[in-house]
């Protein structure tokens, strides 16, 4: 789990919701790629009730932009389609620890860039 911190003034809940959706599978059950466990589930945690009524709306959003992309192979054998439901979590925002101190900038201590290959922006929306 990421704990972002962020200052409204810089980018907004929005722009950070646009960022995630854009970045992460949310369709994918407990799992990233070729990365499978509990420790890869998606979810969005909410620290206000704006912020869970901002996440509900830009999943809607994106349900409908899935359900879309779905009609337009409808004539694909189902194992091929891939999975066109969102299954990330939206739930309050519990306690939240920090990582033990070996797993801090773990790419890092690999001698990887801790960004990944991620170039993309933050949306400021």
């Amino acid at each position: 789990c990421v704990q972002v911190t962020f200052d409204p003034a810089r980018v907004s809940f929005v722009g950070l919701l646009a960022t995630f959706f854009a970045n992460v599978d949310v369709c994918q059950t407990d799992r990233q790629g070729r990365y499978v466990g509990k420790q890869y589930r998606s979810g969005i945690y909410y620290h206000s009730a704006s912020q869970r009524t901002d996440t509900a709306q830009a999943m809607q959003q994106v349900q409908a932009q899935l359900l879309e992309e779905e009609k337009k192979v409808k004539d694909v054998p189902p194992e091929e389609k891939g999975d066109f439901k969102i299954v990330t979590d939206l739930r309050a925002a519990a306690e939240f620890w920090s990582a033990e101190p070996r797993h801090q900038q773990y790419l890092e201590k690999l001698g990887m860039p801790s960004w990944k290959g991620c170039q993309s922006p933050i949306h400021t929306s």
